[in-house]
């Protein structure tokens, strides 16, 4: 995880996570269902204003041999 604050009450986070992680739910607690998110750890309101996928790592097509 990198974050990086930028104006007033915002950053910036990349975060490296594995296949069918839900960021939104680290993010926000998704309702109080996820714990510890994101706004837990850091005490505060959390929420996403943008979701970019930046790679993918994936070797395809798979090696069968």
């Amino acid at each position: 995880m990198k974050a990086e604050a930028l104006e007033n009450h915002f950053l910036t986070m990349q975060l490296q996570t594995e296949a069918g992680t839900y960021i939104k739910e680290f993010i926000h607690g998704d309702l109080g269902r996820t714990k510890p998110s994101l706004g837990d750890l850091l005490d505060c309101y959390a929420d996403i204003l943008a979701l970019d996928v930046l790679e993918v790592d994936l070797k395809w097509p798979p090696n069968n041999n």
